[in-house]
């Protein structure tokens, strides 16, 4: 055999399958490519897209401040126009008309429309949709209802290193600046204020007694012996062992009594007998799973009302809606901390505070609030991670919280869905997924706040105040 004729074969025949193997990733490489173009043309057309509709949502909202009787067809004809002259496309970028939608104070405008791809056609994706919507409030509200749903849990009572004072004094002297510029004598705005401190429970008062859709256990009594071995036996017989334990992801410094080896049978003990009452301090529990996140419904299940031992095993009462503010300040300034944490229950709280239904009922629905001029919204403040979740009975325990943070994304969006806006502050939370859940919470990106010191606290409540009562703005 001819030896450098076997090589000359040799080599032509891979530069044959090199040549296949080109031709076989030429058409994906392609699309690659082609890809990245048709995406960065339809960036481009989207940004001015947005820029336009944004322009053209704030003309109609100045239209209907200075007269909120327009004809919606007026309005619509307004936006149109200003989004004829805001938008520079390409003669290849077809768009529909400008729609637009009014509920309450809010309008709602939006745009549909597409354009051609390029190399994309290869993959058989021949046009991408510009579809575009803008939201935007108008005018001053002339009536305005929140709910401070504010996190009371163990957390909270801690002082942060630099701090003078403990988190929730920083959150005290916050919410109370935020009274003060919300209820200004010299403002013609109508403001009510609901306070709602939780922590695993909301404790709504012991007043709600025997209301409808409350049930509240009898009082529980038990005799009971309890025996401990005495603290002079175990330091005369055994070890002491530090270690680190958590409340409420708060970490400390717990110890325990080493005995290994040592037979405790015979240890010296102290005996009493008392007898234990667990009574209603006005704590309520969550209901079922079947009911746990919805504000209604309460003929055919009851909130359930928790007995414990005593009222620190609860967080302070709420404060339904009032506009008087010593009233407001007087409960800002007794809160205390309590417990661990569960957003769910401060959330479902808020919502009642502001629904024309029971527990609390107002005085209009959230739609017909927003006809008028009016919005509802719940400020919720939290410093944490949910740490307690309820089983399915409603009964809260730390066995398993795996269905917290999942309830917290529910009731957000019930609370949404109602048309209540939900302004979310976090306050010196580090951990991602937390700050990410707090964060779709909120009802746009303008609504959600980080707060990493008592003065940005302040800042954050201050500006809250001032964003609920606004003149026209994008919202998100």
């Amino acid at each position: 055999m001819n030896f450098n004729r076997g090589v000359g074969q040799y080599v032509r025949n891979r530069r044959g399958a090199t040549a296949v193997l080109f031709a076989l990733i030429l058409v994906p490489l392609l699309l690659v490519v082609g890809l990245a173009v048709d995406l960065g043309m339809y960036q481009k057309q989207k940004m001015k897209v947005q820029h336009a509709l944004d322009m053209a949502s704030l003309a109609a909202a100045r239209h209907l401040s200075k007269d909120l009787s327009a004809d919606t067809a007026d309005v619509q004809a307004i936006a149109n126009a200003f989004f004829a002259a805001e938008i520079e496309l390409e003669n290849y970028v077809s768009m529909n008309d400008v729609s637009v939608e009014r509920s309450g104070m809010r309008l709602n405008v939006g745009v549909d429309g597409t354009m051609p791809t390029s190399f994309m056609q290869l993959a058989g994706i021949d046009t991408m949709s510009l579809a575009t919507t803008s939201e935007v409030v108008y005018g001053v509200p002339s009536m305005v209802e929140i709910a401070l749903v504010l996190d009371t849990s163990t957390s909270m009572d801690q002082t942060d290193t630099g701090e003078s004072l403990s988190r929730v004094e920083s959150l005290k002297a916050a919410a109370k600046d935020m009274v003060t510029i919300l209820f200004d004598p010299a403002s013609s705005l109508n403001v009510e204020m609901a306070i709602v401190p939780f922590s695993n429970r909301v404790n709504i008062g012991t007043d709600q007694s025997g209301e409808a859709w409350l049930s509240v256990p009898a009082d529980e009594s038990e005799d009971r012996t309890d025996c401990y071995i005495t603290p002079e036996w175990y330091e005369a017989n055994c070890v002491r062992d530090s270690s680190t334990c958590s409340d409420d992801d708060v970490i400390g410094s717990c110890g325990t009594w080493n005995c290994t080896g040592v037979d405790t049978s015979t240890a010296d003990r102290d005996c009493t007998t008392a007898t234990t009452t667990r009574s209603w301090h006005g704590c309520v529990e969550p209901r079922s799973t079947a009911n746990h996140l919805k504000d209604g419904l309460y003929v055919s299940e009851k909130i359930p009302g928790y007995l414990s031992t005593h009222e620190r095993q609860c967080a302070s009462p709420v404060l339904p809606l009032t506009d008087d503010v010593n009233d407001l300040n007087l409960t800002l300034t007794t809160m205390k901390v309590r417990s661990e944490t569960y957003i769910p229950s401060g959330l479902i709280w808020g919502l009642r505070m502001l629904s024309k239904d029971a527990p609390f009922a107002t005085d209009k629905s959230v739609s017909d609030f927003m006809d008028e001029g009016g919005v509802k919204s719940i400020i919720l403040m939290s410093d944490g991670a949910n740490t307690l979740a309820p089983d399915a009975t409603g009964e809260i325990g730390d066995l398993d919280i795996s269905s917290a943070d999942p309830n917290t994304r529910a009731i957000c969006q019930t609370i949404k869905d109602a048309g209540v806006e939900i302004y979310v502050v976090a306050y010196n939370i580090a951990d991602v997924s937390t700050t990410t859940l707090l964060q779709d919470c909120a009802s746009s990106e303008s609504r959600f706040f980080s707060a990493g010191s008592a003065d940005e606290l302040k800042g954050v409540f201050e500006s809250i105040a001032k964003q609920v009562v606004r003149d026209i703005s994008i919202v998100g």
